[in-house]
């Protein structure tokens, strides 16, 4: 079953830019990794530091995989000081497109 991961990363207003660029670039290797079909990175209307990734996966142990690669990287930790609170996480089941 395929999978949507929605990732919200909450910035300041003096970290959303580099945060942003960061995740421009970061998406890159995410949409090549197996098992990804696509990624969206938005922000919000009403709160633009709250940065928001949308992730469709094949399954979610897909997402899985992908996200113990950005762990073993050390991704996580480049984006740990550009936060302006905890992350958050969604895992959804697609049940019908």
């Amino acid at each position: 079953m395929s999978a949507i991961v929605i990732v919200d990363l909450p910035a300041t207003a003096e970290t959303v830019d580099e945060l942003v660029a960061l995740l421009e670039e970061a998406l890159h290797d995410t949409r090549a990794f197996d098992g990804n079909r696509g990624a969206s990175l938005c922000v919000e209307h009403e709160e633009p530091t709250m940065v928001t990734i949308v992730e469709h996966w094949e399954s979610l142990e897909h997402y899985l995989a992908y996200d113990a690669w950005r762990v073993e990287t050390g991704f996580m930790e480049q984006l740990a000081p550009l936060l302006g609170g905890e992350p958050g996480e969604r895992h959804l089941d697609v049940l019908a497109s």
